[in-house]
């Protein structure tokens, strides 16, 4: 039997969800914690929620607290039951804009010193762009890192022919790097 939740504890976990399902560490060892869930609860919700929901969460039996020697003081979290938890949020309703913003927006292609060369320009692209001219108030909903992507993106439509997208760290405060072809470096787009 399901346990019932209201609305927003039903929004957190979507959002837990999010957050564990894009984890790079194998499944027995992911953790989730409240800082890394606001993202994706912003751009599914346009909000915020308190870190209490998942205390809430995890005495329902949908996280689990656990031990981490990562140390401080943030409380860590783990799914036990992912399919349990799948089938509660797979009808949560969620902003339009999240399931554009969580796909795909430019198609990486070569790695380089200072990043990835952008190939092409993804579908949902173009979409987003249309949502932000309809929706103004949408810019702030979007993550850091998806609105360097889509800015590298409007360069490669612009028709630059090397668009660089840098990592999100150690990038020399430059976010995106798209050189003129053709003209001096002093006229090249850095984008920081």
């Amino acid at each position: 039997m399901l346990p019932k939740l209201d609305r927003d504890l039903l929004r957190v976990l979507q959002a837990c969800y999010e957050c564990w399902s894009r984890g790079h560490a194998p499944i027995e060892k992911r953790v989730i914690c409240h800082t890394w869930i606001i993202g994706p609860y912003e751009t599914l919700f346009s909000g915020t929620f308190h870190q209490a929901k998942l205390r809430t969460l995890s005495r329902q039996g949908l996280l689990k607290e656990v031990d981490t020697s990562r140390g401080g003081h943030r409380r860590y979290y783990t799914i036990p039951n992912l399919a349990l938890v799948a089938n509660l949020v797979e009808a949560v309703p969620v902003s339009p804009a999240a399931g554009l913003l969580t796909q795909t927006i430019i198609i990486p292609g070569d790695r380089t010193a200072e990043g990835t060369l952008v190939a092409a320009v993804a579908v949902p692209w173009m979409e987003i762009v249309k949502m932000l001219h309809d929706d103004p108030s949408l810019a702030f909903k979007i993550d850091p890192r998806r609105w360097e992507e889509i800015i590298a993106g409007a360069y490669k439509r612009a028709g630059f022919d090397e668009v660089t997208l840098t990592p999100r760290s150690a990038d020399r405060g430059r976010d995106v790097i798209a050189p003129s072809s053709g003209e001096s470096a002093a006229s090249d787009s850095l984008i920081r």
